[in-house]
């Protein structure tokens, strides 16, 4: 039954879109890059040279009538450049793949990959400005799974939908996620948030249930968590809570807050903190991370940060690079 509806909602995004074939004029998508290189040391591993981000993608917009289409491909070869001559992953990792449908009514998001919308509402805001140490359970490309939050940062097989704005700066999104494909249920996940934004303060909350079909516990596990974060004109300062209950490996709080003042000159430093409280005490942790920053132009950042961790200290870590947008 989910996965007729799930059908019908898709024919129906179609359907509404449709119109008699006309000629038009395509424009043409715009291609952008995130090139971020430069040099890391791990406690417990040789200092190397790495790729933070080596990100290449298009985007454009499909215009029918009154109705448009956007869309968005983009993939990593970070791990493919720093596996490229050992036995770890050499994958291309596929960052986005979406079509994305706004109506009057609200917005359709037809996404088999993409990064999380609860991760780029919720978590980003706080501490979306460090370039190693992110704020995320996955070790995604260049980057490290931080041991302290349950959030991943990407996300696939999705589809989601966007109220229109609530009240001048409201939105309300829902989405479901197929997470496995042979386990007779269509929907192993499913998200629903609330954003409130102004352009000063930033304030978001939401709730993440995990099918119990696709957990070794065999229970549900769900996953709430709240932020804010309130930006001045050269300080921005955000802090995040999350309560996961019955996580597979038991229930656990995290927390953290950070703070970014911006220099004249295009200097900027960032210093945050963040902690897991566990129901098993071996599985607490915590740790503090700083980044210092340069912006050269719109284009060059050149940057440097630290994490440093209280249990998982083979962790501990100091990275430099230079970052490049186009």
């Amino acid at each position: 039954m989910k996965g007729k509806m799930l059908f019908a909602i898709c024919g129906g995004t179609v359907l509404s879109c449709s119109v008699m074939a006309e000629e038009i004029k395509l424009p043409p998508p715009a291609f952008y890059g995130n090139l971020n290189f430069g040099g890391l040391k791990i406690e417990s591993q040789d200092a190397d040279m790495q790729s933070f981000q080596l990100e290449l993608g298009l985007k454009g917009v499909v215009n029918i009538t009154e109705q448009k289409v956007l869309y968005e491909v983009a993939v990593d070869f970070s791990d493919a450049v720093n596996n490229s001559d050992n036995s770890g992953s050499d994958e291309v990792h596929v960052k986005q793949a979406k079509m994305i449908v706004p109506t009057r009514y609200g917005t359709l998001i037809l996404a088999p990959r993409t990064s999380s919308g609860q991760w780029m509402d919720i978590y980003h805001p706080v501490f979306g400005v460090y370039d190693y140490n992110i704020a995320r359970a996955n070790n995604a490309p260049g980057g490290v799974a931080d041991g302290i939050f349950a959030q991943n940062d990407r996300a696939s097989s999705v589809l989601a939908y966007a109220t229109p704005n609530v009240l001048g700066h409201w939105k309300l999104v829902g989405s479901v996620l197929t997470l496995k494909h042979d386990n007779d249920e269509d929907f192993d996940a499913k998200a629903v948030r609330a954003v409130y934004h102004d352009g000063k303060l930033h304030f978001a909350l939401g709730s993440t249930l995990t099918e119990a079909k696709m957990l070794p516990t065999s229970e549900d596990y769900y996953r709430h968590v709240a932020s804010v974060s309130y930006s001045w004109d050269a300080l921005t300062l955000g802090a995040i809570y999350e309560h996961n209950d019955r996580h597979p490996s038991g229930d656990f709080d995290a927390y953290g807050a950070n703070a970014t003042y911006r220099l004249p000159a295009g200097y900027s430093v960032s210093v945050g903190y963040k902690e897991k409280n566990h129901d098993k005490d071996e599985l607490d942790n915590s740790a503090v991370v700083a980044r210092v920053a340069k912006d050269l132009n719109q284009y060059l950042t050149v940057w440097a940060e630290t994490g440093q961790y209280d249990e998982l200290d083979d962790n501990n870590n100091y990275a430099a690079g230079l970052k490049f947008r186009f």
